[in-house]
């Protein structure tokens, strides 16, 4: 009776179960009068047939896809129980977490009438009680009913079999470290954080409440440089463009968000598809050099952080086909990353890279949309930038990331350089200092303003300038055409980036060489290339020369009236009875350090050259330049 009693508030799902359970025998129905199907039974009489219910309690943790159709009953000694307890978890990583809980949304057979004795239990319940905490809600009713798994005071029968996939034994799956940071939101992510962070703001908000609240949308990545997903997403190229990954004994495959989290476990392929058998090869173990050098994995005996870097670097130098590949997995890396120091190494990793090579312009506005998801203006003159929270740290590499991409990378005027080690060193140093060489003129008076405020003129200019004239620069024969020692060009090019006046040095082709380099590594040429034409078709006219001139900038003006004005002195006949260097010689060696050709073709190119040294002669030999007096 009481079984009869309980019928109406049994789950649809003890309904299913119980019917399997009819259907395969296995299970004991008393008090029945006749055989009849008891979900018909159910919907006919209101669910009054007499159905033995299962005795798994009122609080039963179970699954509902963990029930097979095909499995038997078994004895309590079965070893079947133990191989459902040693399921590889590999199978599927979604079923470690719990089901929600169940929620009816078909109305047709649960009528009001079904729920009218709900009340009468709610009253009784205390909070915390098992029977509160499996109250039934249905979403679909028109106002929110509730009904207890067992009355008061009644007792269940006892089922006399279980079924195999009630018993299993679900351990509780450890929390896992939320990331630090998680760039790829899911549209419908985003959407529910704002609207919850719409819902939670006051209405009339205090101004320091307005600015946390501001604060809190800027982390969503809702600000001009954070977007949401577009077409240009990783997400869509890596839709279009990954290999197909599986997993587990079932070969299941890795969703897209899985490709593109963090892992530390190797690859056993690229991410993207490659023709070349040895590129693959390369290709894994690219992986698990990035790894290494983040810090998630052990490497060889006896090799270096700078030696990984090295290595992984002169890889994708020389095989552009693996540079895509090589910025995927640091993107990888790089998302919902767990380990602080490892997220900051991948970012360095993604700078460093740019440093020297571009990925392919297919690629790289994607590359591009995903270093702008980490990027916020707000952070970029943050001092010492180290000592801030890790989204700060991740916005600064972030930025100078995708500055190093745009010059590089397709439509940039850097060249692609060649890794070693004084390279990377330079590449990672000048991620927190930026050098006065490959900068554009109005950057390079911005690093100087805070030493150097009243300079009209970069710093770096006039020092080696003045250094060259110290060395004695006008008594040397072949001065800005004989090759100064390579190595001291170079300690010195770091000197000065340290802001450190030079002192040590003898030679005064050491600083003549390398104010030839910061000419010609300057990102925009000295003379703007929409001057370009003009200047070689009147390259012979002093007057015209001199208009051109006037159209400058007036930071270009400047400059460029300074290395007129010093050139001037190598010129004078004296200098030149020492030195060999007249001139059209001058103009020789300068003219590719102010000028530059954009047409690739070299009969056009051998052309120019020519028309570009007569530009400079005649400024040389024609420019006023006294105005220049005494300016610094």
């Amino acid at each position: 009776a009481a079984a009869t009693q309980l019928q109406p508030h049994i789950l649809p799902l003890h309904h299913y179960i119980l019917e399997q359970a009819k259907l395969s025998g296995c299970y004991k129905f008393g008090g029945l009068p006749e055989e009849t199907d008891s979900l018909n039974s159910d919907d006919d009489e209101g669910g009054e047939a007499g159905v033995g219910r299962l005795d798994i309690g009122a609080g039963a943790d179970y699954d509902s896809d963990e029930f097979a159709d095909d499995e038997a009953v078994q004895d309590d000694d079965s070893s079947s129980q133990e191989c459902c307890l040693e399921e590889d978890d590999d199978v599927d990583d979604d079923d470690d977490e719990d089901d929600p809980p169940y929620i009816n949304t078909n109305v047709s057979r649960f009528s009001d009438h079904h729920y009218s004795d709900a009340a009468d239990y709610t009253d009784t319940l205390q909070p915390g009680s098992d029977i509160a905490s499996s109250l039934y809600c249905n979403t679909r009713m028109s106002q929110h009913t509730v009904r207890p798994t067992n009355p008061p005071n009644t007792t269940t029968p006892p089922a006399t079999a279980q079924h195999t996939s009630l018993k299993r034994i679900r351990e509780p799956v450890p929390p896992q470290p939320p990331p630090l940071y998680s760039p790829i939101l899911e549209r419908s992510e985003v959407s529910i954080k704002l609207f919850e962070m719409a819902q939670s703001l006051p209405s009339s908000p205090s101004p320091m409440s307005a600015s946390y609240d501001s604060e809190k949308l800027s982390r969503l990545g809702l600000n001009r440089e954070r977007k949401l997903p577009s077409e240009s997403d990783i997400e869509k190229y890596a839709q279009d463009n990954l290999n197909i990954h599986k997993k587990g004994i079932f070969r299941k495959k890795f969703s897209v968000r899985e490709l593109l989290s963090w892992s530390k476990d190797p690859i056993r392929k690229p991410m993207l598809v490659l023709s070349d058998k040895n590129l693959k090869k390369e290709a894994t173990e690219v992986f698990r050099m990035v790894q290494t050098y983040m810090g998630d994995r052990k490497g060889k005996q006896g090799a270096t952080q700078e030696s990984v870097l090295l290595e992984m670097t002169t890889l994708a130098h020389a095989n552009p086909a693996l540079r895509d590949e090589l910025f995927i997995q640091i993107c990888r890396q790089t998302t919902e990353n767990p380990r602080r120091d490892s997220l900051i190494k991948g970012w360095e990793l993604m700078a460093i890279c740019l440093y020297f090579f571009p990925p392919s312009p297919k690629f790289q506005a994607y590359l591009e949309s995903y270093m702008n998801r980490h990027r916020d203006p707000s952070y970029e003159h943050f001092p010492e930038v180290g000592k801030w929270p890790i989204h700060v740290q991740v916005s600064h590499y972030a930025s100078v990331a995708c500055k190093r991409l745009q010059r590089i990378g397709a439509g940039g005027k850097r060249p692609i350089r060649k890794p070693n080690l004084e390279e990377i060193e330079q590449a990672k140093i000048q991620i927190f200092r930026p050098s006065m060489f490959g900068s554009t003129l109005e950057e390079v008076m911005e690093m100087q303003k805070s030493r150097f405020p009243h300079y009209k003129l970069p710093w770096v200019q006039t020092t080696l300038s003045d250094q060259v004239l110290k060395l004695q620069g006008t008594h040397t024969e072949g001065i800005f055409r004989v090759s100064a020692d390579v190595d001291e060009v170079t300690s010195l090019k770091q000197q000065l980036d340290r802001w450190d006046k030079p002192t040590e040095y003898t030679d005064a082709h050491t600083p003549a060489s390398l104010l030839k380099l910061w000419y010609r590594e300057l990102y925009e040429p000295l003379i703007p290339d929409s001057l370009y034409e003009e200047c070689i078709q009147q390259c012979d006219d002093a007057e015209q020369a001199a208009a051109i001139v006037d159209t400058l900038p007036h930071l270009n003006k400047m400059v460029l009236a300074y290395l007129i004005r010093f050139l001037q002195i190598f010129a004078r006949p004296e200098v030149v009875a020492v030195t060999k260097m007249d001139a059209s010689n001058l103009a020789m060696v300068m003219a590719p350090n102010c000028l530059r050709c954009c047409c690739q073709e070299p009969r056009v190119m051998y052309e120019n050259a020519r028309k570009e040294m007569a530009f400079i002669r005649t400024l040389i030999l024609s420019m006023d330049t006294g105005f220049m007096q005494g300016v610094l």
